[in-house]
């Protein structure tokens, strides 16, 4: 599915200014003291803090989790973490089945094909990025901005998996669909045919009601 860069990047903007407008309106700072930003661990970051990381991640099996270090406000109402891995994978072809790193089993070749027998590949390409703003305000609970991609994109271009902004049960941006239920997408590197139907990303306004029990 192809995803307009453009758009994506201006709309985040757009809600990243608003998160900062937001911050500035409802953190209380003395007069006599200047604000300021602090570098800690996970672990010894607010109670709130951590149940609104804890609260939005999704519960699909191969989603990040929360950062070991995070930025934060002074009163622990805000808070930004960067994270992400490095991931090399390596392949040998004994029998000819694929030329290509994805395994992608529909492109097997039946028999194999000696062009790519024996062949060798390393490839890092899907190593992870990701930033993640969590906040919790008087006027709309909640709030959590979230960005993060690959590098599988043409020439080891960043490819965007998720971008987007929430709060009082609305989701700006682009994010998993409506219709899929993340819990049960299969755990399997093959996103090809029945395991991957149920997995799919679009650019969406959203809202959400869980107060239901």
């Amino acid at each position: 599915m192809k995803i307009n860069i453009k758009f994506t990047i201006t709309l985040l903007s757009l809600c990243f200014l608003s998160l900062y407008s937001i911050a500035q309106n409802n953190v209380e700072v003395e007069i006599d003291e200047p604000s300021r930003v602090i570098f800690i661990s996970s672990d010894k970051a607010g109670n709130e803090v951590i149940r609104i990381l804890d609260k939005t991640k999704s519960p699909k099996f191969n989603e990040h989790n929360t950062p070991r270090f995070l930025l934060t406000s002074k009163n622990d109402n805000f808070a930004l973490g960067i994270g992400g891995y490095v991931r090399a994978l390596a392949s040998y072809d004994f029998g000819g089945i694929v030329n290509g790193l994805s395994f992608n089993t529909s492109k097997f070749p039946v028999p194999g094909t000696t062009g790519v027998r024996n062949q060798y590949q390393m490839d890092i390409s899907h190593s992870t990025l990701f930033v993640k703003l969590v906040g919790k305000t008087k006027k709309l609970g909640d709030i959590v901005a979230y960005i993060n991609g690959n590098f599988t994109g043409d020439n080891y271009g960043f490819k965007l998996h998720n971008a987007y902004v929430q709060f009082l049960g609305f989701l700006v941006g682009y994010n998993f669909g409506q219709f899929m239920d993340q819990p049960a997408v299969a755990p399997t590197i093959d996103y090809l045919g029945p395991s991957g139907m149920v997995n799919y990303r679009v650019i969406q306004l959203s809202y959400t009601y869980d107060k239901l029990k």
